[in-house]
């Protein structure tokens, strides 16, 4: 099991002022109380940790079970009324931004409370991987997960979607990212400024994750292979990248599919991983394995 982190701000209705000595009440899925937390004159509560599925099980789409684990949020302070949430999704070693704009109370209204669910276990199958929106607008300069999300986003549409590209899996927002968040924005008739805000996110992801028919992928061997491995598994291997190699021009290089695990396979791993984002070590694990059958399907 992984642990991401919960980080929950609060703010008055209007969006503007900060919301201190707010109290936070973190709950699991059978209401059990699991973190009671007050915000500090910025408006923000500690982080909490909480425990999700690990994190290469999230990313792989054909394990089984869910991909996130689901929590309750109830937020209180004096003269607002009270928010409860459900559904608040964390995934392993990422943080979740929770910002809740807190309304006052008006008379006749002293003991409402505003119900909000999130995400959780009404998804469809398809839909069940989505990640939720950061709580932020994601733009040139951004950096993490939820970039590498937006950057995966759109390198699954680009299989089926004309005008759109694949682009590097790196966490860095730049501008080639940036304009294929243009691109993607144009078609399908968002506000075209390069900015993935809470409309862009979830038009992308909702494009992504109902996209049917994700193509088989070979099952990973059962065993990491390196330089001086020769077979099959290596041959899949060399086939992928030079898939991928068009799509990457001076990053990544046509191979000899020869089967044999050499320096300059090596190499080209090396490569991928650094584009990827995963770790570099010139090894074709687990996790390797499946982001490269997936990228070049």
């Amino acid at each position: 099991m992984g642990k991401g982190l919960l980080r929950v701000q609060t703010v008055a209705g209007n969006g503007t002022a900060a919301l201190c000595g707010a109290l936070i009440t973190i709950s699991d899925e059978h209401n059990q109380v699991l973190y009671e937390l007050s915000t500090d004159v910025s408006g923000n509560a500690p982080d909490a940790e909480l425990a999700a599925p690990d994190k290469w099980h999230t990313e792989d789409p054909y394990a089984p079970g869910p991909r996130y684990s689901v929590y309750n949020v109830s937020v209180r302070a004096d003269g607002y009324i009270t928010v409860i949430y459900s559904g608040v999704m964390i995934f392993d070693t990422s943080t979740s931004l929770l910002k809740v704009e807190m309304d006052p109370v008006v008379p006749g209204q002293e003991n409402a409370a505003k119900h909000i669910h999130i995400g959780g276990h009404n998804l469809d199958p398809t839909e069940a991987n989505m990640p939720p929106f950061p709580g932020v607008s994601l733009k040139v300069g951004s950096t993490g997960q939820n970039v590498r999300y937006v950057q995966g986003a759109i390198n699954k549409l680009a299989n089926t979607t004309p005008g759109l590209w694949k682009i590097v899996e790196d966490g860095i927002f730049g501008s080639g990212t940036r304009d294929a968040v243009l691109a993607f924005q144009r078609i399908f008739g968002l506000t075209v400024d390069g900015i993935v805000g809470i409309n862009t996110w979830g038009k992308l992801m909702g494009e992504a994750y109902k996209t049917p028919g994700a193509p088989a992928i070979p099952p990973f061997p059962g065993a990491d292979f390196r330089m001086g491995a020769r077979g099959p598994n290596v041959l899949s291997v060399q086939r992928a990248i030079n898939k991928l190699a068009p799509h990457y021009p001076g990053r990544l290089w046509i191979l000899a599919e020869d089967g044999i695990f050499g320096v300059i396979t090596r190499d080209a791993v090396y490569t991928f991983q650094n584009l990827f984002g995963l770790p570099i070590s010139g090894v074709v694990n687990q996790a390797t394995w499946i982001r490269l059958m997936q990228a070049s399907a």
